[in-house]
């Protein structure tokens, strides 16, 4: 994840990111929060913020039969998103 927000951030110009083991720590009690919660989409409106990307299963039915499929997730799309926004 870390080198897809660097690849991106190279093509305008901005500094690189750097990992941060107190960082991720916060970041996955954060997870750990909003999934208390039904996984609801929003801040924590702490000192560094965070990015937020949400995704389901996708279901198919198939002569009356329902299937859900994780999605493939790259990192690539993620931070696309995170650009776009």
């Amino acid at each position: 994840m870390l080198e897809e927000h660097n690849t991106l951030r190279a093509t305008v110009g901005v500094s690189e990111l750097r990992w941060s083991d107190a960082l991720a720590r916060q970041a996955a009690a954060w997870a750990d929060e909003i999934r208390k919660t039904g996984c609801a989409m929003k801040h924590s409106h702490g000192k560094f913020g965070e990015n937020l990307y949400w995704a389901s299963a996708q279901k198919t039915v198939t002569r009356n039969k329902t299937k859900s499929t994780p999605q493939d997730i790259k990192e690539k799309t993620v931070v696309g998103a995170w650009a776009e926004e």
